[in-house]
């Protein structure tokens, strides 16, 4: 699995709400400057983040955006699948998919495994811990 730009830009824009004071709203521009994130990108990315409710919206002269929950709460692996969608190492491990070489196939566990590890790896870290640096 490769991280696209969209789940790297939304990662460093709630790393970067995570920061702020309680209650502090941050503006579009705000975050698109302090985290290098282009504008209309960060707009969608944020958009996905309110659907969620992982981010609060507030319209208006002093609105912004802030965290709809606590740092210690939001996992990457939360962050990446609400840009993203589902994780999986192969396309034959979609729950969607259909592959004729299933049965014979003696990958098909390997890449289950590594897949499952993974989605594990990315449940143990929160904003809050990589905030701390752990």
């Amino acid at each position: 699995m490769i991280l696209t730009r969209k789940g790297d830009y939304g990662v460093r824009a709630l790393l970067y709400l995570a920061k702020q004071p309680p209650g502090k709203l941050s503006s579009m521009k705000e975050i698109s400057q302090a985290m290098e994130i282009p504008y209309i990108f960060l707009a969608k990315v944020m958009k996905q983040f309110v659907q969620r409710k992982y981010v609060i919206s507030k319209r208006g002269i002093s609105g912004g955006y802030m965290l709809a929950k606590a740092p210690s709460s939001i996992t990457l692996r939360e962050i990446i699948e609400t840009l993203e969608g589902p994780i999986t190492m192969n396309k034959c491990l979609k729950k969607t998919a259909s592959c004729h070489r299933k049965k014979e196939c003696e990958a098909a566990p390997v890449w289950e495994v590594l897949q499952d590890n993974f989605i594990k790896d990315l449940d143990q870290y929160t904003v809050q811990r990589i905030l701390k640096g752990e």
